[in-house]
């Protein structure tokens, strides 16, 4: 998918989080990254222990 199209779609989403699969791994861009980490740091529930 292209840098073009991948911002095209980040910037439609309002309160969504997009991920967009790279071969092997998925990637959050922009604002999904944001609520993902938004998300994550509000939310720690269920951490590892080790």
């Amino acid at each position: 998918m292209k840098t073009e199209d991948i911002l095209s779609i980040e910037e439609s989403a309002e309160n969504r989080m997009n991920l967009v699969r790279d071969r092997l791994f998925w990637q959050a861009w922009n604002k999904s990254a944001f609520l993902f980490v938004t998300h994550i740091k509000n939310n720690p529930s269920k951490q590892a222990s080790g």
